[in-house]
């Protein structure tokens, strides 16, 4: 597959983020979106100025993308989307909430328009159902997966930029119900769960291994467009250690060499919710001069001083036998080993998910997963 730079900056930021939050969730199941957070920062860097600009898309990994470039990309790809969104399969929408009594840039708000297709709504702030408003439109975008994000609207704010990005999918070769028994999934404290497990044998599952770890792809839909991704481990093998090795570079080769194989997975039923304030791993990336009061710039947006006091992120993950929803509001390969039939994939430990676009290979949604539930 023939990448573009923008495929590239998606895939390089989704690892990068990977990592920072690798170390603090080793021990904790956490699901992220790093296309939510991603297209995110691209809205918010088109108000930004000066250093705090330049910080925002060092970050986003924009160094072979002007972020004009960068805009221009993510409508035509969000435009390539649109039937999975006319099916239902996938929800992506974009929000701008302007204080009623901060005038904003007409030129900012006409490029989340025009790039991101940004709904722009003007609040009363110190409305008390200002929150809820907010959160019944990610509510209604996320198919009431994430129904409350916003606790309160606080005085100080100029406007919030909201993402919704959810996944409703179907497997291409859904997991028998009748085969899912009461197993056993073991925590990184030692011990364990009992979690239901599903079941499934093929001829065909498209399969890598390696002394590190094993990796399926199991697709959802008619079309294929959206594949889930799992990586186990092996056993002398942390999922930490394993993670810090995944860049987009060996993602690529990863993809490259999954082959069909017969085999049988065992998998455990998810049901799982992520909250997480990205202040300080942005920051620790580098951006914590848009946070900073005294030296943040984003004039881009209003005249009015202002600068990001927090970015929010909830993902919510459900897989079952029917398939999966998730919502949102990277070289390992030393050698490797050609399957010998059948496999055996029991995903009874840590392991890695990731949600992606087969066109592009952008992951939507990843996931740490150490508990199933």
């Amino acid at each position: 597959m023939s990448h573009t730079p923008f495929h590239h900056v998606h895939m390089h930021f989704a690892f990068t983020l990977l990592h920072q939050f690798m170390p603090a969730q080793s021990e904790h199941t956490s699901v992220l979106s790093p296309a939510s957070i991603l297209l995110t920062l691209g809205m918010v860097g088109n108000g930004a100025t000066a250093t705090t600009r330049e910080a925002i898309t060092t970050v986003m990994g924009l160094d072979t993308l002007s972020l004009e470039q960068f805009n221009q990309a993510s409508a035509a790809w969000q435009r390539s989307l649109d039937a999975l969104q006319a099916q239902g399969t996938l929800m992506l929408a974009n929000a701008l909430w302007l204080r009623d009594t901060v005038p904003v840039q007409p030129d900012f708000a006409a490029c989340l328009q025009q790039y991101y297709q940004a709904e722009t709504h003007t609040l009363d702030f110190q409305d008390p159902a200002a929150a809820s408003r907010i959160n019944t439109w990610i509510s209604d975008r996320t198919c009431g997966r994430i129904p409350h994000m916003i606790d309160t609207v606080r005085d100080n704010l100029v406007l919030i930029l909201t993402n919704a990005l959810a996944f409703k999918g179907k497997w291409t070769f859904p997991f028998d119900p009748a085969e899912t028994t009461t197993g056993t999934f073991y925590l990184p404290d030692g011990s364990h769960q009992h979690p239901p497990m599903m079941s499934q044998t093929r001829s065909d599952i498209p399969y890598y291994r390696s002394e590190q770890f094993q990796m399926i792809a199991l697709p959802y839909g008619d079309d294929q467009r959206i594949t889930m991704y799992l990586l186990l481990p092996a056993e002398h093998i942390t999922l930490a250690d394993c993670c810090m090795q995944l860049d987009a570079s060996s993602w690529q080769n990863l993809l490259a060499q999954l082959t069909p194989a017969p085999g049988t997975v065992v998998l455990p039923r998810l049901s799982l919710t992520s909250k997480h304030d990205l202040k300080e791993v942005l920051t620790a990336l580098g951006m914590g001069i848009a946070f900073d009061p005294e030296l943040a710039h984003f004039q881009g947006i209003s005249e009015v001083h202002s600068w990001i006091g927090s970015i929010l992120h909830h993902t919510a993950l459900e897989v079952n036998e029917a398939g999966t929803e998730a919502a949102a509001a990277t070289a390992i390969l030393q050698r490797s080993f050609n399957p010998t039939p059948p496999f055996s994939m029991v995903f009874d430990r840590p392991f890695l998910c990731i949600i992606a676009d087969t066109q592009t290979d952008i992951p939507l949604f990843m996931g740490i997963i150490t508990e199933p539930a």
